[in-house]
């Protein structure tokens, strides 16, 4: 009954919102609209209240509480709107008592869609010039502690109003801005390669959105700025994050054939993570697996989660794919990843991400390889 209830809830809201499908369930018996201003609310609740079973819609007056948001929009684009409307309910989804912030919606709530709509603008106006700076951290053979690579990483400015850099390339997807993004970063690389002394003889991976690697546009756009450098194809990787999930594995496939068939290696990053990760394994061609560094750090707490993190190193070694652990932070970690047949390591053991990769060559402690070497 209760079941049918909610679905009786939902069939109502959406009766009732602007478009007929911007109705949102965002709880247990929590539920919202985006509707007209004119829309006669006092008829919504006592269709509502007609739903409870019994005298209970006549008995409870407090069984259902409602609250009108006014969210004054002015220039932005009603896709702009949607997607600062979803940055704003995820913000309250995360907090501790929804409920409770919900019920000082009168003055929190308009404020937070301003705030939101802030952000996007800030962090549309940052990726669009280049605003964000990128810092690296080297990736080390887990056997002879020399620097592979290192991975490029995007730090955004406090401006942007986000809390942490996921949040912005998360909120970047969200409203249709990572491909702009990530083909900013892929820019930066290559200038950074070809403009500085410190990156003489090294190699950089550029991190890539899932949601990237299926745009015919975005595709289009990197591979006219690596075919105008085609002497770094030894020196740019590419790692495609986990941060979108990919929906069309079959284009993501072509994409990494493209650029192996320019020479550069493909990682898979944020392996471990996801239930989406053996369907990746086995339709991407890619070089490399990155198993997630979180993944790493919980397995290493268990005989199973050792033995699963071995079978799947196992399993990459079998298909010719090197293996990169994160988050080696201790030597524990670095036994463990050597234990586990890892390729390469990558943590705060070797060094903290900085925008001057010469702190790397004091950063990597050499006498955690020299018994190896000596071997």
């Amino acid at each position: 009954m209760q079941r049918n209830r909610c679905c009786a809830t939902w069939g109502t809201l959406r009766a009732f919102s602007s478009n007929g499908d911007l109705a949102l369930r965002a709880g247990h018996d929590q539920f919202g609209l985006l509707h007209q201003p004119d829309l006669d609310l006092a008829e919504l609740r006592q269709e509502l209240l007609g739903l409870l079973p019994g005298k209970a819609g006549n008995s409870a007056a407090g069984a259902i509480e409602t609250a009108s948001i006014a969210l004054v929009v002015d220039h932005l684009h009603s896709e702009e709107v949607a997607k600062g409307i979803v940055a704003v309910i995820n913000r309250f989804r995360a907090r501790e008592d929804p409920a409770a912030a919900l019920s000082g919606a009168a003055t929190g709530f308009p404020a937070l869609a301003k705030q939101a709509m802030r952000t996007i603008e800030q962090l549309k106006t940052v990726i669009a010039n280049g605003g964000f700076n990128l810092v690296f951290q080297p990736i080390i053979d887990a056997l002879h502690g020399k620097i592979h690579h290192y991975e490029a990483l995007v730090r955004f400015p406090a401006a942007c109003g986000m809390q942490s850099t996921f949040e912005c390339v998360a909120l970047a997807e969200e409203i249709g801005a990572v491909e702009e993004l990530d083909m900013g970063i892929a820019q930066k690389v290559v200038n950074w390669l070809h403009g500085t002394k410190a990156s003489v003889g090294a190699a950089c991976a550029v991190n890539i959105s899932g949601q990237s690697v299926t745009s015919p546009l975005y595709t289009e756009r990197l591979l006219q700025l690596l075919d105008a450098h085609p002497g770094l194809h030894s020196r740019m990787l590419f790692e495609i994050t986990e941060s979108s999930t990919i929906r069309d594995l079959a284009a993501a496939n072509a994409f990494v054939h493209l650029l192996g068939d320019r020479g550069y290696a493909v990682c898979l990053d944020d392996f471990g993570a996801g239930a989406a990760n053996f369907p990746y394994l086995a339709g991407l061609d890619v070089d490399i697996v990155k198993f997630d560094g979180p993944a790493v750090r919980s397995a290493r707490l268990s005989a199973k989660g050792i033995a699963f993190l071995k079978a799947l190193s196992s399993v990459c070694r079998e298909l010719g794919i090197r293996t990169v652990f994160e988050m080696i932070d201790d030597e524990e970690g670095l036994n463990f990843a050597r234990g586990c047949g890892a390729d390469y390591v990558q943590g705060y053991l070797f060094g903290e991400p900085s925008a001057n990769i010469e702190v790397f060559r004091r950063s990597i402690p050499a006498e955690l390889f020299q018994t190896l070497l000596a071997l």
